[in-house]
């Protein structure tokens, strides 16, 4: 592997539970490790006289996959506590690890969970060994859809969402963010005067709500298409797993995805030094990543100069997709739209202008960005993996993610279940 992100994985899985039902899940960590799968477990990963909060983040940081186990006792544990939601979302959209959620007893899921698909142990007889085994069997095939198989290189590839959260997004709609921006402000109420004629009619009677509603807390929350409720995340997500499976180009390589979004753009939830915008465009100008543009986004003057400023769309490593909120056969629409942008980021037009093929503007449904991404993505990984290798670039990647502590007690004592 190539840099110390990947270096530093220990674990296979890491197991996330809640201390009331440990007897069964005792069984379960036994029966994975049993698969030869390497799992930090709480029994076993802390010993007499380890510091338990500093052992429980540094199994995080080096595990691939979380296991959360969800039972009424887990959730009441875990869940009730905001800073600790807000910390374990943003674990998973880092792609720092894959968390995924196995329910052990009825309980009311997370939102967090609510579109992620689940293993089912509700209903499993842990002393019926043929019941157990075969659910088991179920856990584990899923589990190692998400390792890299034996001779294969891990590629981590950076992503970032060039997106609009909520609170931008009703920051744009009531034209707070203009400042005196007169024309810029113009630009975005015409706009959304185009966007209305292709929308259901629901879009504006519901204006400006009907906006909103795809804009989320998270970045990666983002909805792009009005006809699909799938996420950003989502989408890449699946298509990265699809790659991973049955891309001829993969065989030997497997990518995994790790977001850079908010440290793009300086807003991350832990503020330190290393949040630096100015490193982090540094870093992915020269390594490379795969950045979405939520066009809309732009008109909010802080994200338009954030990107324009970045330089980032200039680099020949970077594969662009700017999505539009018009699909293909919108073509007057998209034509205006074009010409909005070109005037503040002709350098960026420039590579789209000389048709390369991992730099487009025109996607806008889902089915055409899953093809562009099938297309790219081993492409793009492929770069990433050969630019990594440069000793310069490694060290600018150890100042972006060496791992800091987290302040208070809530992050660590959740993690390894209640006490």
């Amino acid at each position: 592997m190539s840099d110390k992100r990947e270096s530093q994985y220990e674990y296979d899985v890491f197991l996330n539970y809640s201390q009331e039902d440990e007897k069964l899940v005792d069984q379960l960590a036994s029966r994975l490790m049993a698969q030869q799968l390497k799992v930090w477990y709480e029994p076993y990963s802390v010993l007499p006289g380890d510091q338990i909060p500093l052992k429980i983040a540094d199994g995080l940081l080096k595990s691939r996959v979380v296991l959360a186990v969800l039972s009424p006792s887990s959730v009441k544990s875990w869940w009730a506590n905001k800073e600790w939601s807000v910390r374990f979302m943003q674990i998973s959209r880092e792609g720092t690890c894959k968390v995924i959620p196995l329910l052990l007893k009825a309980c009311v899921r997370p939102p967090f969970f609510s579109d992620t698909k689940y293993i089912d142990f509700q209903n499993v007889d842990f002393d019926n060994p043929l019941i157990f085994e075969t659910k088991l069997q179920e856990l584990i095939n899923y589990i190692k859809e998400s390792l890299p198989g034996p001779n294969v290189t891990s590629i981590t590839l950076p992503m970032v969402i060039i997106a609009m959260n909520r609170i931008e997004a009703e920051e744009l709609v009531s034209g707070e963010v203009f400042e005196g921006q007169l024309q810029l402000k113009k630009r975005f109420d015409d706009f959304i005067e185009m966007l209305k004629p292709f929308r259901p009619n629901s879009f504006s009677s519901q204006y400006p709500e009907s906006f909103l509603n795809q804009y989320k807390d998270f970045r990666e929350d983002w909805q792009p298409f009005f006809d699909d409720n799938k996420t950003i995340g989502q989408i890449i997500d699946g298509m990265v797993d699809w790659v991973n499976r049955h891309h001829p180009g993969m065989k030997t390589a497997f990518v995994e995805r790790q977001y850079y979004s908010d440290k793009f753009l300086a807003l991350n939830i832990d503020p330190s030094p290393n949040d630096d915008p100015l490193k982090t465009w540094e870093y992915l100008r020269n390594v490379g990543c795969l950045l979405v543009l939520d066009i809309i986004s732009l008109f909010h003057p802080k994200l338009g100069k954030l990107f324009r400023d970045s330089y980032i769309g200039v680099s020949t490593n970077v594969s662009i997709v700017g999505i539009s909120p018009f699909n293909t056969r919108a073509i007057q629409a998209n034509q205006e739209l074009e010409k909005i942008l070109r005037e503040q980021f002709s350098v960026i037009f420039n590579r789209f202008d000389s048709y390369a093929p991992e730099c487009t503007f025109e996607i806008g449904d889902g089915r055409s960005l899953s093809r562009w991404l099938y297309s790219v993505l081993p492409q793009t990984s492929n770069v990433i993996q050969k630019l990594k290798a440069d000793p310069e670039n490694v060290k600018k990647l150890h100042s972006l993610v060496t791992p800091r502590p987290h302040g208070g007690s809530v992050f660590p004592l959740i993690l390894g279940g209640p006490r």
